[in-house]
């Protein structure tokens, strides 16, 4: 017999097999999830050790106090799939990997993190344009504070066909990922996510 009945799973720094495909609500733990999310640097390491996590705090910090639990959520799904670029998804794409299936691979997760949450799932498409408009500002801040500038490729280029925002007004320097880990655990507790 096959170790999980087969399925493929991560394992978590605390230990646990995630399981990879219908996760259920009951699979997440909230402090695994931060460790990841604080290890996992955007950009596929580009910036150095600027995490996934941090930039959810950003793109938290920028929305609506009733939707920031929905922007921190965000991402979720990376602290088991990693920073999969835009890039990456679009040449896994160019070798037959439907859109499809990306993204029914990503939003598993993400319903499984959602529904621990005690978030609405589906997200309604309002809270979703939202949270969307203010993950690109945060996007746009990050080309701007943190990647050196690529001067042939045009900011629309760059943000793969999503119309450009005005930068945050604040700058953006790299966390630990001692702190990052510490700042998402502290906006769950923030949310009563638990």
């Amino acid at each position: 017999m096959k170790p999980f009945g087969g399925r493929p799973f991560m394992q978590t720094a605390g230990g646990r097999a995630f399981p990879l495909l219908n996760p259920s609500p009951e699979d997440v733990n909230w402090e695994d999830v931060a460790h990841n999310l604080a290890y996992c640097n955007r950009f596929a390491g580009s910036v150095g050790s600027y995490s996934v996590a941090q930039h959810s705090i950003i793109v938290t910090d920028a929305l609506p106090i009733e939707l920031r639990p929905y922007g921190l959520l965000h991402d979720g799904e990376e602290f088991a799939t990693g920073d999969m670029t835009t890039p990456v998804k679009q040449a896994l794409m160019a070798f037959g990997v439907s859109e499809e299936a990306l993204r029914g691979f990503k939003l598993g997760i993400r319903r499984a993190l959602h529904i621990r949450a005690g978030l609405t799932w589906p997200v309604p498409h309002n809270i979703e344009a939202t949270v969307k408009a203010a993950d690109i500002a945060a996007v746009i801040t990050e080309r701007r504070d943190l990647l050196v500038p690529i001067h042939d490729v045009s900011d629309e280029d760059w943000l793969h066909g999503y119309p450009n925002v005005a930068p945050l007004p604040t700058t953006i320097r790299a966390w630990t990922p001692r702190r990052a880990f510490n700042a998402f655990l502290a906006e769950l507790n923030r949310y009563n996510i638990n």
